[in-house]
């Protein structure tokens, strides 16, 4: 009987696993605050002329997510 009841009880544990509904991922959200940065002094907000800052990390986010203007 005991047996039984271990069984059953896995069982059951399996088939909520399985069937549970899963959550969609969040987003991840990244804001950065700089003080006296100009919007245009980093590379990938540049529109035309020299780069001031070198800023490859933030290149990167810039591409790969979304943009808020």
């Amino acid at each position: 009987m005991i047996k039984l009841s271990i069984i059953l009880v896995s069982v059951l544990y399996f088939c909520a696993e399985v069937f549970a509904d899963k959550a969609p991922p969040r987003p991840n959200i990244v804001h950065t605050f700089i003080d006296d940065l100009g919007w245009q002094d980093i590379a990938s907000h540049k529109e035309s002329g020299t780069i001031i800052y070198e800023t490859p990390h933030m290149d990167k986010l810039t591409k790969d997510g979304m943009r808020f203007m």
